[in-house]
């Protein structure tokens, strides 16, 4: 024991039994409170419904049919604001309720920002988590959201406001010609020249003078491929991971790999060096001057997602202005009317700033953007963790998008909502890029998307769709062709996009046209 001696010593008193029942009290109240908050929860934790029909190992997929986007509205019909299905081994989520999805994408969009990435956008596409469109909210990301929040700045795209112009001029004047040549003409062609113009001059100066151009063809191909290639259809192993094997043997990892290497990013890095060459400004020489420490992978990866999402949505949207326009004939004479009386007064076609003189077409365009959702589940999200919402929790993994049909559909928020009807816009002409930043209560509609997330060229979109409207409808009527109207009902979900069937229309010029140049 000497060799404890130096330690002193503790005189260590019995409890009393008085402390022993206030500490046992106080254990009883801390475990009752624990317990009280572990029941609330559960209580407040409410289960997300789920459609029948979902069958072992396949899911809902044998229920959804063909245009998927309706039979979720039918099912939120039934259901509620929130449900979720399951294809394969994956837990989907859908939204229709817009303070709801509010809530979701924008109050909670620390949690809610991941991306939903296919196999081929994960493995091939973003080369690493590059680019905007698809990569995690974290370093990459918050780069690429910086810059295209720069470039696409409504100061910026004034600088393009003249090529626009003149770019919207020649799209009415390409689909008249086409009609004179050939009686009729589905405008896809023409749309997409018009459209991807615009994204190759702000990304790298390029304009394209025709469809025959070699370089058009090819980056319409290649944009054509990637969006094909990123969506679920093609990525079959993100709901049935036994594919992936499949897959791996048949060729088809190393065919998206190829893709990517030698055509892909072979022609992207071809557009960046020429671009640096070009007089004028473009994105690319921006950057370049700015000693923006981004890599050339950076940039291929983002100049593609600027190009891609800047062609195809524009395309997607004309198409169906030009539908609904055919197809109800009497607010094609209110359009033109409205925009002769502009044009009679000052000569020359109204420039985006004087919109507000033209406040059926805008509501017309809002309508269209309404009743048809170029991206009818916007790009889908992802949970990285457990996410609760109202009661709800949305599990890890699991993906998780709007339904932008149905939820433009939904009568708490639209009145009449399955009526085609431009005049409910007419105490709502804000631009589109105020309403999709503004309160819920206020949106026109959600296809620029919520927060963090949202659409960084939203604006560009709405000059792009006004301009090309308005040039189109001051030179011309859009009439059906003798096999009867175009298909407005039918939907084809091509990867991301909505589009509508295959269809021709008549772009007849009209003998009482009056001068229609932008002039600026």
């Amino acid at each position: 024991m000497e060799s404890v001696a130096f330690l002193p010593r503790i005189n260590i008193k019995k409890p009393s039994l008085r402390t022993i029942a206030a500490a046992t009290v106080l254990l009883c109240v801390y475990i009752a409170i624990r317990r009280s908050l572990k029941n609330k929860s559960l209580k407040a934790t409410k289960e997300i419904p789920s459609p029948p029909s979902c069958y072992p190992i396949f899911g809902h997929l044998f229920s959804i049919g063909n245009m998927l986007d309706r039979t979720i509205a039918d099912w939120h019909d039934e259901l509620g604001p929130i449900l979720k299905i399951k294809v394969g081994s994956r837990t989907i989520v859908s939204i229709n309720e817009p303070k709801l999805a509010h809530k979701l994408f924008a109050s909670l969009g620390t949690k809610s920002a991941f991306r939903f990435q296919t196999d081929f956008v994960r493995n091939h596409y973003t080369l690493g988590e590059k680019g905007i469109a698809f990569s995690q909210p974290d370093g990459y990301w918050k780069k690429s959201r910086t810059i295209a929040s720069a470039a696409f700045a409504p100061k910026q795209i004034e600088k393009y406001m003249d090529f626009i112009y003149q770019e919207s001029d020649q799209l009415a004047n390409n689909l008249i010609e086409g009609t004179e040549k050939e009686s009729s003409v589905c405008p896809f062609d023409y749309l997409d020249l018009f459209s991807m113009n615009i994204a190759t001059k702000i990304n790298f100066g390029k304009r394209f003078e025709s469809l025959q151009d070699p370089d058009y063809i090819t980056m319409s191909e290649i944009n054509k491929s990637s969006v094909i290639l990123a969506g679920s259809a093609k990525n079959t192993c993100d709901f049935f991971p036994a594919f992936s094997v499949i897959d791996f043997f048949s060729g088809k990892k190393f065919r998206a790999k190829q893709f990517i290497k030698l055509h892909h990013n072979t022609f992207y890095r071809y557009m960046i060096q020429e671009a640096r060459l070009r007089e004028g400004t473009n994105l690319i020489k921006v950057l370049d001057e700015n000693n923006c420490d981004s890599t050339e992978d950076e940039r291929i990866v983002l100049t593609s997602d600027f190009t891609g999402a800047g062609t195809d949505s524009i395309s997607v949207n004309l198409s169906w202005f030009i539908i609904f326009t055919c197809v109800y004939p009497q607010i094609q004479l209110k359009v033109i009317d409205e925009i002769d009386i502009f044009v009679r007064s000052h000569q020359r076609l109204p420039l985006f700033k004087e919109r507000l003189e033209l406040p059926y077409c805008i509501s017309f365009i809002k309508e269209c953007m309404r009743f048809r959702p170029n991206l009818v589940f916007g790009l889908p999200r992802k949970a990285y963790h457990d996410i609760e919402i109202d009661g709800y929790v949305i599990p890890k993994d699991a993906m998780f998008m709007p339904n932008l049909y149905s939820m433009h559909r939904n009568p708490t928020f639209y009145n009449n909502p399955k009526a085609f009807f431009p005049e409910r816009y007419l105490d709502n002409l804000r631009t589109m890029q105020a309403a999709a930043n503004g309160r819920v209560e206020k949106r026109d509609h959600f296809n620029f998307g919520w927060g963090r997330r949202g659409c960084p060229g939203s604006y560009l979109s709405e000059v792009e769709l006004f301009s090309s409207y308005v040039a189109i409808m001051a030179r011309c009527r859009i009439e059906p062709t003798s096999d009867g109207m175009p298909d407005s009902e039918t939907t084809v979900n091509i990867a991301l996009n909505n589009w509508p069937l295959p269809f021709k229309v008549k772009f007849t010029k009209r003998a009482n046209s009056l001068p229609t140049e932008y002039d600026n």
